[in-house]
């Protein structure tokens, strides 16, 4: 995501993959949705939907953690019928506070308004790959 000067907010938040791909680093893992963009057109409400809440995110899968970029947000508690003229998000803070800082849920209409906040570094591999390569060396130690 290229942030440019017409960004009001980047939201660091949490979104819930099911089946991530995970990456080892230096004996550190890195997870990341195993897809490379995000559907906006939801699939009961428009937008691709996010958390500030782990929690909440860990809901519907294995939490990854985003950025958000985000000029124009509405406040909107009720379901979406369609995408708000006019706003690149919504957000909803089912009544723990009023501001987009306080959201439960976000839901950004654009994927490139979506980046991981933390990409994987160079040289990673995935952990598959890696206990493969593991198990493949133990059998020719044998």
């Amino acid at each position: 995501m290229e942030l440019s000067d017409e960004v009001e907010y980047v939201v660091e938040v949490w979104h819930g993959v099911k089946k991530p791909d995970i990456y080892l680093v230096n004996g550190r893992l890195f997870y990341t949705p195993n897809f490379d963009e995000f559907d906006t057109t939801g699939k009961i409400e428009p937008g691709a939907w996010f958390s500030t809440d782990e929690k909440f995110a860990r809901k519907y899968g294995h939490p990854v953690k985003f950025l958000l970029a985000i000029k124009n947000p509405l406040r909107h508690e009720g379901p979406l019928s369609g995408i708000p003229d006019g706003y690149d998000a919504v957000f909803r803070t089912h009544g723990k506070g009023r501001s987009l800082f306080d959201a439960l849920e976000i839901a950004v209409f654009n994927s490139k308004q979506i980046s991981l906040a933390h990409p994987i570094p160079s040289g990673a591999v995935k952990l598959e790959e890696a206990i493969n390569k593991t198990k493949n060396a133990e059998l020719n130690y044998i």
